[in-house]
């Protein structure tokens, strides 16, 4: 299934095992909701490390990458509730990057992700998404490999470019 926009936050984050129980109930019962009620927000996703770190993966896809910056998800980061504070305060690992979306190759819908993160030298660039674009993505996706479907290629915003594939 395709990403629901061109914009997208993906969020690395982690907490001690005795928070854990705390940390999802919140992800689970107020976080998700507040974010995909916002105006541009299309869908939000949580996934969890088999083995890495850190534990946990949460992606929300968007309209377009201005919908991170409204007035109003501008005004919810600003004023979090009580429950937010407390959780996000436990927070060992937090990584938060915003995104566009640049290929998204997609042919169904999957329960797993790997992601890579990297910087390419900027004379490289071009040359690289045109050969993501037109030879590696469609050849991984023609691979005898049912269990992955989903190939994409998303380019931070930070002044710093980088490029998250998943």
């Amino acid at each position: 299934m395709a990403l629901r926009g061109k914009g997208m936050l993906i969020v690395y984050n982690e907490v001690k095992p005795r928070h854990e129980r705390d940390f999802n109930e919140w992800y689970n019962r107020e976080h998700i909701d507040e974010r995909v009620n916002l105006p541009g927000f299309q869908r939000a996703r949580r996934y969890v490390a088999v083995r890495a770190t850190p534990k946990y993966l949460a992606t929300y896809e968007c309209d377009t990458v201005n919908d991170l910056a409204t007035p109003g998800y501008l005004a919810l980061l600003a004023n979090q509730t009580p429950w937010s504070q407390a959780v996000m305060a436990r927070f060992t690992h937090f990584n938060r990057m915003t995104l566009r979306v640049q290929i998204d190759m997609t042919h169904g819908e999957g329960g797993a992700i790997t992601t890579v993160r990297f910087v390419p030298k900027p004379a490289m660039r071009r040359r690289l998404i045109g050969w993501l674009t037109e030879t590696a993505l469609p050849r991984a996706i023609a691979r005898d490999q049912p269990q992955c479907t989903q190939r994409r290629l998303v380019r931070s915003t930070s002044r710093k470019l980088s490029f998250l594939g998943f």
